[in-house]
């Protein structure tokens, strides 16, 4: 081998800064992007983190939930929560009613959907006190609150960023 591809191989593994070419710097829409995709990624960490803590808390009082919604981030979700977050709630929710807060979610009615959310949610289950009961409802609506917020939050970024990457 060469003597002088030594000389080549060393100065690429050579970290000393005066020998590499310096990179162009970002345009300002460049770092635009990089801070609106960055800010995009976080939002969907907290909703995440947001929607785990729902998760954790209705499998503690109210696992009907969990099994009506598995998605706990789809609008139909929130919707339906919001209205009934606690079992004894749900046990005044009628398909009928569903069917409103459907629509509500800007979701139609699928075929025998409201009549599966409704008997799901209204499900014997063991139960907390009154009082309990009651503290997590207003826990888990707070919960839902925020991932509605977050999703709004998470739409509004992507937008912004598909506005930025148009314009790049």
């Amino acid at each position: 081998s060469d003597p002088g591809d030594a000389v080549v191989l060393a100065n690429i593994l050579r970290t000393d800064r005066h020998v590499h070419r310096r990179l162009p710097a970002d345009t300002e829409l460049a770092r635009t992007i990089k801070a609106v995709a960055r800010q995009h990624q976080e939002a969907i960490w907290a909703r995440q983190q947001a929607t785990s803590r729902l998760r954790s808390l209705l499998a503690e009082f109210y696992p009907q939930a969990l099994l009506a919604f598995p998605n706990l981030t789809h609008r139909a979700a929130a919707v339906i929560l919001h209205a009934a977050p606690t079992p004894q709630a749900a046990q005044r929710l009628t398909p009928r009613r569903v069917v409103a807060l459907l629509k509500q979610a800007g979701r139609r009615n699928d075929t025998g959907l409201a009549e599966r959310i409704s008997t799901t949610l209204r499900a014997p289950a063991l139960r907390q006190t009154r009082t309990t009961e009651h503290a997590l409802g207003v826990a888990a609506t707070g919960l839902i609150d925020i991932i509605t917020a977050m999703s709004s939050a998470i739409d509004a970024l992507e937008r912004e960023l598909a506005d930025q990457f148009d314009q790049h």
